[in-house]
């Protein structure tokens, strides 16, 4: 296992998930079909980072990218919320 220690937060925070699983030998890979819950407005990572302090680091959610397909391909689409009428907007060149 990996693990990260977080000292100090930025203002915008992105996260980047892995989301393809392969074996111990980096063979035979497969997409990670597991859901995630975690709140989209006032999400507080007091408890992960290790300096004290300073601001509380909330953050409210904004954009989300998505991956459609598999390991072979697939297509990428995006949710974003417009900070001007509080709507979330569905991007997908396909359709």
């Amino acid at each position: 296992t990996k693990k990260i220690d977080l000292w100090i937060l930025p203002p915008i925070l992105i996260i980047h998930l892995k989301r393809f699983i392969y074996d111990d030998y980096g063979r035979f890979g497969r997409k990670n079909e597991q859901s995630l819950r975690h709140p989209i407005q006032q999400w507080d990572l007091t408890h992960h980072v290790r300096s004290r302090g300073g601001d509380r680091p909330l953050y409210d959610l904004y954009a989300v990218s998505n991956h459609i397909g598999g390991l072979g391909g697939g297509h990428y689409t995006a949710y974003a919320l417009n900070r001007f009428d509080d709507q979330w907007y569905d991007f997908n060149d396909s359709s």
